[in-house]
């Protein structure tokens, strides 16, 4: 957790999914944003990268507004396509009414007024 200018913040480093969260999420929740990581996963290793769907899970256990996915498009280190799991993760949060930003890289986001989630990156996964 990150409190900046009176915001929370939530942030999972790298890790599986855990019933962890809801504890968190009601010990020190809500929280303004979740930054979770959706990227690089694997049956292998369950308990050091998440699955997007379980990105979903935990960013509403945790009780947060905005789910900012973090952790992907980067390097090669699972069987995955590149644009999988942010493809994975934008279905599940439709899924479940989770607002969500996927900002191209460098741009900021506003938590109080993040921009329409617009598919950027599907026409670079060609």
């Amino acid at each position: 957790m990150v409190e900046a200018g009176g915001r929370k913040v939530f942030y999972t480093g790298d890790s599986g999914y855990f019933d962890g969260y809801a504890a968190i999420g009601e010990k020190y929740g809500p929280f303004e944003a979740s930054l979770i990581q959706i990227g690089a996963y694997s049956v292998a290793w369950p308990d050091i990268h998440m699955t997007p769907e379980d990105a979903v899970k935990a960013h509403v256990d945790v009780r947060a507004g905005l789910l900012l996915p973090v952790h992907w498009a980067t390097f090669v280190l699972s069987y995955h396509s590149w644009s999988e799991p942010v493809d994975r993760l934008w279905r599940e949060a439709k899924a479940y009414d989770v607002p969500v930003a996927i900002p191209r890289p460098g741009d900021r986001i506003d938590v109080a007024a993040p921009p329409v989630v617009d598919a950027w990156w599907q026409p670079l996964s060609g």
